[in-house]
């Protein structure tokens, strides 16, 4: 049994409609023949995103939202958080239970 490959990435960092921001997930377990496995919808555009024990943190505008990719190609959300959250996610702890996400204007927020 092969094992799959998935890349997940933004559409672009602005989305062909306003109103319809989300992010693909690619299969890529032969890079010469990358095939298109599914379009997540998001609040909004997703900045980054940063994935630890089988989550997917997406740092949008005004938005974190968190995925189960546990089970790829399948991904459910997980939760939402509102707020402004422009930048980078990162994961620091060893703990595994906080979450730092860093940005230009707002320095480190720890959720």
């Amino acid at each position: 049994m092969s094992v799959k490959r998935f890349m997940i990435t933004s559409e672009s960092e602005i989305p062909k409609e306003p109103s319809d921001p989300a992010f693909v997930i690619l299969d890529v377990t032969d890079p010469r023949k990358i095939s298109f496995v599914d379009r997540i919808r998001t609040l909004g555009t997703t900045i980054s995103f940063a994935s630890h024990n089988g989550l997917l943190f997406c740092s949008e505008l005004r938005h974190l939202e968190i995925f189960d990719v546990s089970s790829l190609p399948e991904i459910s959300r997980v939760s939402i958080f509102e707020g402004n959250h422009p930048g980078n996610t990162t994961l620091y702890e060893a703990s595994e239970r906080r979450l730092y996400l860093s940005s230009y204007q707002q320095g480190i927020t720890q959720l």
